[in-house]
């Protein structure tokens, strides 16, 4: 999208042009009426058939509304709050229009395999002979259509030529031959009482919420890597050991979620049953989380310990530090000699370096006087900048 200048009379003919070409119905136009159709008789639908429906004034988990069942004892403040399913409402006015399902809405992240959301749905209203018909999508109906090759997938790369979002393209031309024309109400119904019902429900979204996203190799590798003279090794470490506090956390919830289901049981034949049933589990876990799974975490810690501490030394024992009694003469060595001792070198040296200019000068742009001359700090960041971008 561009902007330019114009004059007053270029201005009036445009204005003139637009108004005398404009559509009742704009794409834009239409687009928002039929969102508020879609979302409309989503409300009526589920307000109709039993249900509280919760909204958001911001987009998060793809919700245009929140479902859940009216109970007037558990409210979702509650420490055992009503389970609750996240609804994205289209209506649809031609088969061949396309929806756009953003992907992190349909899955998540199981450590580091995708896996998808049971709480989240799409109804797609439409009309079909003047009658009002939806199709319901489960986010494993989707999935499975995507595996088959049925939905279209895209990619946005934003200014930066960097992926920020991955969609999934629906049409009702592509649902057809896989669904029945419509879903009756009742199978919708099931659908969202079967999620709301499902035995992991709890345990699923608790885990997710709890647990967060593993750790992830490369962004750790990203951050970390080029702050240090060893930084690939500390990295690797680094991960390595928020790895293993991953897994710790994990075991955590287990214990917790099985404590859970037996704070929950109502007959005391039953928590009796239950209770030596999951005895032997939950002996298994706590000697995990005691004993040998945190001595292994005690070992990663130490190794990262190690590495970074033989990364600091390098700082302070390399080349970076020990033949010169002052930081201004380093600062003079390394401006001199850059073009033929440091170009084209190690990147790692050149971060390190880089590092060393940042912690021993607080301003960059003050002028350094050694011998005759005078030397910039900054001066030095930007020659090692522009070799890092090589």
């Amino acid at each position: 999208m561009s902007r330019e200048k114009v004059d007053i009379n270029s201005f009036k003919d445009e204005t003139k042009n637009i108004i005398l070409n404009q559509t009742s119905n704009t794409d834009w136009l239409n687009s928002v009426e039929n969102g508020k159709i879609g979302e409309a008789r989503t409300r009526s639908f589920f307000i109709n058939s039993g249900f509280w429906v919760l909204e958001r004034s911001v987009d998060v988990n793809g919700a245009d509304y929140i479902i859940q069942r009216r109970d007037l004892v558990n409210d979702l403040i509650d420490i055992e709050a009503s389970p609750v399913v996240f609804v994205q409402s289209k209506f649809i006015s031609d088969e061949e229009n396309e929806m756009f399902i953003d992907s992190k809405y349909i899955y998540y992240l199981d450590d580091e395999t995708l896996k998808t959301k049971n709480e989240f749905f799409v109804l797609i209203h439409f009309d079909d002979e003047e009658k009002s018909r939806m199709l319901c999508l489960s986010s494993k109906e989707i999935d499975k259509l995507v595996n088959d090759g049925n939905l279209g997938l895209i990619k946005r790369i934003n200014k930066k030529e960097k992926v920020y979002k991955t969609e999934v393209v629906i049409t009702l031309k592509q649902l057809f031959p896989h669904f029945q024309s419509f879903t009756p109400k009742e199978e919708i119904l099931e659908k969202i009482n079967s999620a709301i019902e499902s035995a992991n429900y709890f345990r699923e979204i608790g885990n997710r919420r709890f647990l967060g996203l593993s750790p992830q190799k490369d962004i750790i590798n990203k951050k970390i890597s080029h702050r240090y003279n060893n930084g690939d090794d500390i990295s690797n470490e680094f991960y390595n050991s928020k790895k293993e506090i991953y897994a710790l956390i994990r075991n955590v919830t287990e214990y917790v979620y099985t404590l859970k289901d037996l704070l929950n049981i109502e007959e005391p034949e039953t928590l009796i049953e239950e209770f030596n049933t999951n005895k032997s589990i939950l002996e298994g876990i706590k000697e995990r989380i005691c004993s040998e799974d945190f001595s292994e975490l005690e070992k990663k810690i130490e190794q990262l310990d190690s590495t970074y501490t033989e990364g600091q030394e390098s700082f302070d024992e390399g080349s970076v530090g020990t033949q010169f009694q002052e930081e201004e003469e380093h600062l003079k060595y390394f401006l001199d000699n850059f073009e033929e001792e440091f170009k084209g070198k190690d990147p790692k040296k050149l971060r390190f370096m880089k590092k060393w200019v940042e912690e021993t000068f607080v301003d960059l742009d003050e002028n350094i006087f050694v011998g005759d001359d005078y030397y910039f700090p900054s001066d030095l960041i930007k020659l090692i900048d522009d070799e890092l971008r090589k």
